[in-house]
């Protein structure tokens, strides 16, 4: 599996191991002088998740109680219906779980989550890092803007990483330069210094 289609919130998959695991992994972790951050994905489920008959008003349908909105048509992966109150409420007490074991979220697309979503998780666990996975800039533009203090304080930087690939492969450092520079220019300075400058990664 691919871990983007969680059956059950409440527990680690076995294949992986324990919550002792995990409390062990956060303080070995620290103790190397590094942070830990835990990949959730709030925006669906899996379909196998008991969820989906349990409290379907959690989901979104096409069809009430018969066919689920799934996330880009993936028939494994119904949508949560971030509107309801009582899906808030569980997203508060799944990740205030797991907050006890790292030190930053990283939001599975992010881009799926509502403003509101991740402005109300953000004030219900302030303490706690919030990276989202957003392919667009994330400040202006194309989309809506993540790093005004209320939602996110750090983005996956793809922008950066296309900036890389693009000299590195067509040497063209004007386009470099201007991405950069709009980037540095437009993005707060400590979400700047939070997100992380990569090649690659589980999605590119």
């Amino acid at each position: 599996s691919n871990r983007y289609d969680t059956i059950d919130y409440e527990m680690v998959d076995p294949i992986l191991g324990t919550w002792d695991d995990l409390a062990r992994l956060y303080k070995e972790i620290h103790e190397l002088g590094m942070t830990l951050g835990i990949d959730v994905v709030i925006n669906h489920s899996s379909i196998l998740n008991p969820l989906l008959k349990r409290k379907p008003h959690l989901y979104k349908w096409k069809d009430w109680l018969v066919e689920p909105k799934c996330w880009w048509d993936y028939e494994h992966l119904p949508e949560f219906d971030q509107s309801e109150q009582d899906y808030l409420k569980y997203a508060t007490r799944w990740l205030k779980n797991l907050s006890k074991y790292c030190d930053f979220f990283r939001f599975d697309v992010a881009d799926s989550l509502e403003s509101n979503t991740i402005s109300y998780l953000k004030a219900k666990l302030p303490k706690v890092n919030f990276m989202g996975e957003v392919w667009k800039h994330a400040i202006t533009g194309e989309h809506r803007t993540f790093l005004n203090g209320e939602e996110l304080d750090c983005v996956m930087n793809y922008q950066f990483a296309y900036a890389i690939y693009r000299y590195v492969r067509w040497g063209n450092g004007e386009y470099f330069k201007r991405l950069t520079t709009n980037i540095y220019n437009l993005y707060p300075e400590k979400a700047l210094r939070r997100s992380p400058i990569f090649i690659s990664s589980h999605d590119i």
